[in-house]
């Protein structure tokens, strides 16, 4: 179909619609058929029954050309739901009203990506995975990082933001406001940064393996427990915690770096099990290689501009195939949650006025946050002994004891355990604690059947 604005006419048509030929029946006795069409402010749905492809989407592709499209089936069914998006020709720029129009959704929906052929795309945040960013400089990466990590910081109040800006240039308007914690915009920053989320895993999984004869698997199932729990038992509140890079090859290239501080180690950690604590890494970078294989494995959301670096392979095809050199154009490839697999929006410019207005809004919700800030580990010495952890075993988080995050280390840890037992064995403690921990139990979203699922 060369144009789905032709789609009314062509629905008409008496002979066989011509992309039901890429079908073949599930029951032999029964022909693929059209059952049911609707005209939705963005797409059109067309219900098909008794169908599959016949062998993969090349077919139904050559039909649709360019056009847009999702192809799922309805669970329960021996039907498939054909999505055609009437926006294919997507808008460069949004206005500010429509923008903020379109954050404003951000609490309910998730982060507001961009506008695709689909509508206005967003990313819901219990399907929230590790996600890496990538694409030629000058075709909006970077831009695209800041507007999730305003929404974020704006609109998400149970979120505390970490970033790590080598470069101290794109995010020094951040500084202050309310969501985010550290900018760490040097490399003692960044170690030390790592080193207090390496605590923070261990206080949740004492938190979640200690409290429930079944632990929870998810920070959204662990606030589901909490909440059903008699409330003298006081559980602690777990904010989500993203930690936000740019420019991640400037970490990935200096070997020192790495080789001194285990860098890799606890990255590969927090990669590893973090998801399941409620921690996720957001990651940018030019080249798709800055990212080692640890991180490729472990972060199935992939964010692409265009990029000249994306070698002939199938593990790119679909990114390629849909990739345009449009700046902002991304593409959105997602393995952890199934439901959609790759897609492709047009993400707004954001810029210095539209930034201002959503740090704006940051500021009026200061009082939300006035229990929390950068989060604070607390060292119980009878709890310590019981667990077995030894002297770095926590009971709990404070939230409401908000501390200069400004200087290096030794603020990130409380002034009781410093004094308790000194910041120099702290900190080397702190390396022990990267072993390898038992395989977690995957979540829903991670078990659901991709096989039938396709966005294109």
């Amino acid at each position: 179909m060369r144009n789905c604005n032709d789609f009314d006419k062509y629905l008409n048509r008496a002979d066989t619609p011509t992309f039901l030929q890429a079908f073949s029946a599930l029951d032999d006795r029964r022909p693929v058929s059209v059952l049911e069409v609707t005209k939705h402010a963005y797409s059109w749905d067309i219900i098909i029954e008794n169908g599959r492809l016949k062998k993969d989407l090349a077919q139904l592709r050559q039909y649709m050309g360019s056009t847009q499209f999702s192809l799922k089936p309805i669970p329960g069914t021996d039907r498939l739901n054909l999505q055609i998006g009437l926006c294919q020709n997507l808008p460069r720029s949004l206005m500010m009203q429509d923008y903020t129009a379109y954050l404003q959704q951000n609490t309910d929906q998730g982060f507001f990506l961009g506008l695709s052929a689909f509508g206005p795309k967003h990313w819901n945040l219990d399907h929230l995975t590790h996600s890496f960013f990538f694409g030629t400089t000058g075709f909006g990466k970077s831009n695209f990082l800041r507007s999730l990590l305003v929404q974020s910081a704006a609109f998400q109040s149970e979120t505390i933001n970490h970033i790590i800006d080598l470069k101290g240039i794109d995010f020094q308007g951040f500084e202050g406001s309310p969501g985010v914690g550290f900018i760490a915009t040097s490399y003692g920053d960044v170690i030390s940064l790592f080193d207090l989320i390496l605590l923070e895993i261990k206080v949740r999984q004492t938190i979640f393996s200690e409290a429930w004869e079944v632990p929870p698997k998810s920070l959204k199932e662990y606030r589901s427990f909490a909440a059903e729990s008699p409330t003298e038992l006081n559980f602690p509140e777990l904010p989500r915690i993203i930690i936000w890079i740019d420019e991640y090859n400037l970490l990935a290239n200096c070997d020192i770096y790495h080789a001194d501080n285990n860098m890799n180690d606890k990255i590969q950690h927090i990669l590893r099990i973090g998801r399941a604590y409620g921690i996720h890494i957001m990651a940018c970078s030019q080249k798709f290689n800055d990212f080692g294989q640890h991180m490729r494995q472990a972060a199935p959301t992939r964010f692409s501009t265009y990029s000249t670096d994306l070698v002939e392979t199938d593990e790119f095809a679909e990114i390629r195939r849909l990739s345009k050199p449009i700046p902002g154009y991304i593409t959105m490839e997602n393995k952890g949650d199934q439901t959609e697999s790759v897609c492709a929006f047009q993400s707004p410019y954001f810029d210095e006025e539209t930034m201002q207005v959503c740090l704006q809004i940051l500021n009026t919700r200061k009082d939300k946050w006035a229990n929390k800030g950068f989060i604070k580990l607390k060292l119980n010495a009878e709890s310590a002994l019981k667990r077995g952890y030894g002297k770095i075993a926590m009971q709990g988080l404070k939230l409401d004891e908000i501390w200069d995050v400004k200087s290096p280390s030794r603020n990130f840890l409380s002034e009781r355990m410093l004094q308790t037992y000194g910041e120099d064995k702290l900190i080397g403690q702190i390396h022990e604690l990267i072993e390898p921990e038992p395989v977690l139990p995957k979540s829903e979203d991670d078990d659901m059947d991709a096989s039938l699922d396709a966005t294109h």
